[in-house]
């Protein structure tokens, strides 16, 4: 993301930050945990460290949690030390996966303190995440990450982490949320309540490279990851009816032990490989069926592409192929820490336009429900509305973006690429004599019905100041469902100030339905960068 080392950095700033997890758990003795060279806990810290069995707190782990069933903070999967290491990770020199990938990993805080909530194992629990959110409420975090999530979207009103999160912006504490792991599909992305930061996950290019080397002495260079080096003798590679002696060609899956044994097994798909291992393989290969992916493992495992000359594991190349997908897939894009300090204009949200939106959400009309807004109305970077794909329509999204750059400036709006929508901002000129300043436009769309079933517009609105410093990206897009014969089409603005996106997320403006099993939290990683 650009955050190099040798950027300044505020480390008292930093070391007085705490940031409440809640997932599944903590392994305090990694080396990411070390509270050396920190000074104090925080005078305001009011939690407690209620570790269970065989755990202590430190100053960097400076509370603990657990919940339902759980005897422990400990955490038995990895996920929740996974997560905490990503965010405020101590420095840690010369990480490796035994000698591969040297470097040093550190989180995004370092000097942060953590709060651990631990209110999942496999699942998580409703009311025990709701309960990790009163816990981290009450005992002063200024920051609550989540990363898990249900396995589909859950109506505002009934996601425990929604309505957790709300409670916790009502006491002026931000939660972080992943977006999960079904993307980029559609309708894919969990946790997008406004008054969430709902983050993706993206990859990087690096690739770690290994040899295959042939019984006809061809080698096969491609990416995998393989920290053991192979003995210098030949191991048979084996496929289909040669692993089994049970099975037919088209059904080998029932592995033979004693067939497989200290041998490498070619397999057609990568959800066989836990088979492959469960059966005493040496390892195996997976052909690349035009996706280079593969699972990352204790055993030897790479993914073959078809014309026999790339191994690839553990990645996802994107189809080089236009997308109608690809707008609505990229989200609001990387954060650009160094740019999110100086963004230039921001739109401001209050407790109370929050509470307004529950309102009209949930439709709740009572003494504390006395005004509603919509999502619509709603002055947030992204805009949303559902509008008949058949005929013509106009919108309006009314937004007021205040100044926190320069004193006196003044911004231009352009649209650019071509559209077949009409885009109107009014005003499209803004001049600022004062900081924290507001200023209000409203941005109008006019369109008709298009018949294409599949069609995505995508139009970029930019706010210029005069300088040509701060720069406001507001992306505008239109599409047609295609599994709804009369259904919506969905459209959709978004703004990134200066490079810098708001939080990832896509609000719909009609209600989803609940799934009919909603008793468990599935917890979702949130692979790559946070």
């Amino acid at each position: 993301m650009g955050f190099l080392t040798t950027i300044e950095r505020s480390p008292s700033g930093e070391s007085d930050t705490i940031i409440g997890i809640i997932d599944g758990g903590i392994w305090p003795e990694s080396e990411s945990f070390s509270d050396e060279g920190l000074g104090p806990i925080p005078g305001r810290w009011k939690g407690e460290c209620e570790g269970g069995l065989n755990f202590t707190c430190n100053r960097k782990i400076i509370g603990a949690r657990y919940y339902g069933i759980q005897d422990s903070v400990r955490d038995k999967h990895g996920h929740g030390t996974h997560v905490a290491s990503i965010i405020a990770g101590s420095q840690v020199n010369k990480a490796n996966y035994y000698g591969l990938a040297q470097g040093i990993a550190r989180g995004g805080v370092p000097s942060a303190r953590l709060a651990v909530y631990k209110a999942c194992d496999v699942d998580c629990n409703f009311n025990d995440i709701l309960t990790a959110f009163d816990d981290a409420i009450s005992d002063g975090v200024d920051i609550i990450s989540v990363s898990v999530g249900h396995g589909d979207p859950l109506e505002l009103t009934s996601d425990p982490i929604a309505i957790g999160a709300f409670h916790a912006m009502q006491k002026g504490i931000l939660t972080v949320n992943a977006a999960g792991n079904a993307g980029p599909g559609l309708y894919s992305v969990t946790g997008d309540a406004p008054w969430i930061f709902t983050v993706a996950a993206s990859n990087t290019d690096r690739r770690i490279v290994t040899k295959v080397l042939l019984g006809d002495g061809t080698i096969l260079t491609g990416t995998s990851i393989n920290a053991f080096p192979s003995s210098n003798e030949e191991l048979p590679l084996l496929y289909g009816t040669q692993v089994t002696s049970e099975c037919s060609e088209t059904e080998a899956r029932c592995l033979d032990g004693s067939l497989v044994e200290q041998k490498v097994v070619l397999c057609d798909v990568n959800s066989n490989t836990d088979l492959v291992k469960a059966a005493g393989a040496f390892g195996c290969i997976v052909p690349n069926q035009g996706n280079n992916i593969s699972e990352v493992g204790p055993l030897s495992i790479a993914a073959l592409d078809t014309n026999d000359i790339n191994l690839v594991i553990a990645s996802w190349e994107m189809n080089p192929n236009p997308s109608l997908d690809t707008e609505f897939a990229y989200g609001s894009g990387h954060i650009d820490p160094l740019k999110a300090k100086d963004p230039g204009l921001v739109y401001d949200i209050s407790k109370e336009d929050y509470h307004k939106v529950w309102c009209s959400i949930s439709q709740t009309i009572n003494a504390t429900c006395h005004a509603n807004l919509t999502l619509q109305q709603l002055n947030y970077p992204s805009m949303a509305v559902q509008v008949d794909m058949n005929s013509a329509f106009v919108v309006s999204f009314p937004r007021t973006v205040t100044n926190v750059g320069k004193a006196n400036s003044t911004y231009v709006a352009t649209v650019r690429g071509g559209t077949k929508l009409d885009i109107i901002v009014d005003p499209d000129y803004l001049h600022f004599t004062a900081l924290n300043q507001r200023k209000s436009f409203v941005v109008t769309v006019r369109g008709k019905g298009i018949k294409s079933p599949l069609t995505v517009e995508s139009m970029p609105l930019l706010w210029t100041d005069e300088d040509d410093i701060h720069k406001a990206r507001q992306q505008s897009e239109q599409r047609r469902s295609a599994d709804v014969t009369a259904g919506p089409k969905a459209l959709r603005c978004q703004t990134l100030l200066n490079g810098t996106p708001p939080p990832s997320l896509q609000v719909k403006g009609v209600p989803r339905g609940i799934p009919p099993d909603k008793s468990d939290m599935y917890v979702t990683q949130n692979k790559g960068k946070p």
